[in-house]
């Protein structure tokens, strides 16, 4: 099966949905992703509150951009890794 994306979303009543990426998909439409780990993008609704608690937190943070709409940022864990937060 040739599929770009698989949603797999738990009852309503959670808050958690995950959305698996093709890795051809990701490396055609964002090439600055790197596909070596997975990624994770966490959907929130006030992005500025978020990203100012976690800058006063002492998280290392990029700034916050708009990409055509949607504002994200991007954050890393202890070990690196960048995780992106986006506005839904």
């Amino acid at each position: 099966v040739d599929l770009e994306r698989v949603l797999t979303a738990p009852p309503v009543e959670h808050l958690t949905v995950h959305i698996l990426m093709d890795r051809a998909l990701v490396e055609r439409f964002s090439p600055e992703v790197s596909t070596a780990t997975p990624s994770l993008l966490f959907h929130v609704a006030d992005i500025e509150a978020v990203h100012e608690k976690m800058e006063k937190g002492g998280a290392t943070v990029s700034p916050l951009v708009d990409m055509g709409g949607m504002r994200s940022f991007g954050f890393s864990d202890d070990e690196g890794h960048w995780i992106a937060a986006a506005e839904s």
